[in-house]
């Protein structure tokens, strides 16, 4: 009666059959006509896309000119698509998308695909849902830089203005954000085996682009600003030395000297403060790293990396060298990225599963698994991302020099320097209830084996080269200071109990991202109205 789908396809005119149930509800029900429309996407538009390498992205197409309102249907049909500027490849592939000329003057395939498909159809379309997320961890890349993920809030709100102004100026019937906020259930292709599915909810993994697209954030309740603030450690685990530093009368002594090491985490985060004898104002990271170890299963201590000379409960390594020589490290036989995606990537499986004593791997993160582009025959080869590198920055919201990507924090009024890890970094896949990945060469990535607490051991070291190599020294070991302490060439560890909970505190802030995307709304809105 309201909507007539006569020379569709089968699913089409199913998809018609829906649409008219829908309209003559309203209308029975509460005499209202509105607009219809179903949502389609990139990979089921009516355009041919001879670059696309992956055949079911553009197999098929659903049509939205296959369907119309009646006569007796005065509000009428309108397309609506989900449109992201990162996928499908065809996006980043096809000539005429990456070298299109946007109304900036400048390169925008984003645009380019826009200008393309509001051509092909005869409907006013909507693009029912755009955007990018604002997270630590990266799905996709785009040619023109909007990736899926990796953004700062404030690049995150630049980058949906700009694509707000390409859906306005393409001529389109507008376009809504994805999303209002973050989304904690959400998982991402790449990073999905590493969590335990039924849990994702209760905890905020900040690697997974699908869980930051929001404007509206939700902040672990409990979290430390990662600002220097010592107030907000005030319920943290702490261990201080317990044996004098070595000395080397080089000047750094006292910024290698430590004298606490505090320790506490949240639905987001497991974060860390070392404190100092005295920074100065800031480490010379030319003559002062710190290493952290953290271990999360039960294997035996093993050698540390960096020439450091000692033993340690260790699954992962962390140096702080400065903000370009700054990274978490993993223990080969506990690379999660080496078992799910090292065959695709070219690795040497085997220097994995029997990894050689005191190696320690970066990691990674996979973004694009590799393929082939028809028409061209060009291979676009496997690509990974070293997730592990550690930023610098302020990470407190209410700081004029806030960096939402920050890591690490030098605050060298407090003598302090401050971490803040991901806990998919560490392989838990369930912080609320205390679940990390199981031996997985053996057991698969299914398998979750609960944890009573985390290892974690803090040193400073004098850095021979660039690298980060400690500096030798006539001594049992190579660092010059330790907490909890070094005994027989052992770093001792502090035992840390994470808190769970299957009610997780938080409390809702808007994100940066929000100003400009606010600006840009009322700017076209104010053009509108005059």
């Amino acid at each position: 009666d309201f909507i007539a789908a006569p020379d569709a396809s089968p699913f089409e005119a199913w998809i018609a059959a829906r649409l008219d149930a829908a309209v003559a509800y309203e209308n029975e029900t509460y005499d209202v006509r509105r607009p219809a429309a179903f949502t389609n996407w990139v990979t089921t538009d009516p355009l041919d896309h001879p670059y696309e390498p992956f055949v079911n992205e553009d197999a098929v197409s659903v049509n939205p000119d296959a369907i119309d309102a009646t006569d007796a249907n005065d509000a009428g049909t309108f397309a609506a698509y989900h449109i992201y500027p990162y996928y499908p490849p065809l996006l980043n592939e096809t000539p005429a998308y990456v070298n299109y000329t946007d109304h900036r003057g400048e390169p925008n395939s984003y645009a380019g695909y826009l200008n393309d498909l509001v051509g092909a159809t005869d409907h006013p379309l909507l693009v029912a849902e755009f955007g990018v997320p604002a997270s630590r961890g990266i799905a996709q890349r785009d040619v023109h830089g909007r990736d899926q993920g990796r953004h700062t809030e404030t690049e995150q709100g630049e980058i949906i203005a700009a694509m707000y102004e390409d859906i306005q100026e393409a001529g389109t019937a507008g376009g809504i954000v994805f999303s209002w906020h973050d989304e904690w259930f959400k998982r991402t292709w790449n990073l999905a085996p590493f969590s335990d599915p039924n849990r994702r909810p209760y905890w905020s993994n900040v690697q997974t682009p699908e869980q930051r697209f929001g404007l509206l954030a939700f902040d672990p309740a409990n979290a430390v600003p990662l600002d220097g603030s010592a107030d907000a450690w005030a319920d943290a685990t702490v261990a201080t030395p317990q044996a004098a530093p070595k000395r080397l009368d080089d000047g750094a002594d006292t910024e290698r000297e430590l004298t606490a090491l505090r320790v506490k985490s949240d639905a987001a985060y497991f974060s860390v403060r070392l404190e100092l004898a005295d920074l100065g104002d800031g480490p010379d990271w030319d003559a002062t790293n710190y290493l952290l170890s953290i271990r999360v299963t039960n294997r035996d201590a093993q050698r540390l990396p960096y020439d450091a000379g000692a033993m340690a409960p260790a699954d992962f390594v962390v140096r702080l060298g400065g903000p370009d020589a700054s990274r978490v490290t993993v223990d080969p036989r506990y690379d999660a990225f080496a078992y799910a995606y090292g065959a695709g990537g070219g690795l040497d499986l085997d220097r994995y599963r029997e990894p050689d004593p005191g190696i320690f791997t970066p990691l990674r993160l996979v973004i694009n698994r590799g393929y082939t582009v028809p028409v061209t025959d060009e291979r676009v080869s496997f690509e990974s991302v070293e997730t592990g590198r550690l930023r610098y920055g302020d990470g407190n919201p209410e700081s004029p020099d806030y960096d939402s990507l920050a890591d690490v924090h030098v605050a060298p009024s407090a003598d302090a320097i401050e971490l803040r890890l991901p806990w998919q970094l560490l392989n838990v896949a369930d912080p609320s209830r205390r679940r990390r990945l199981s031996d997985f060469w053996t057991e698969g990535l299914n398998t979750y084996e609960e944890f009573d607490s985390l290892d974690i051991a803090a040193a400073s070291y004098s850095p021979a080269d660039a690298d980060g190599t400690a500096r030798a020294l006539d001594a049992e070991t190579n660092l010059t200071h330790a907490i909890p302490s070094v005994a027989d060439g052992r770093l001792r560890s502090l035992q840390f109990v994470p808190p769970t909970w299957d009610r997780p505190a938080y409390t809702e802030r808007l994100k940066e991202s929000a100003g400009p995307v606010g600006d840009i709304f009322e700017r076209y809105t104010r053009q509108e109205s005059e």
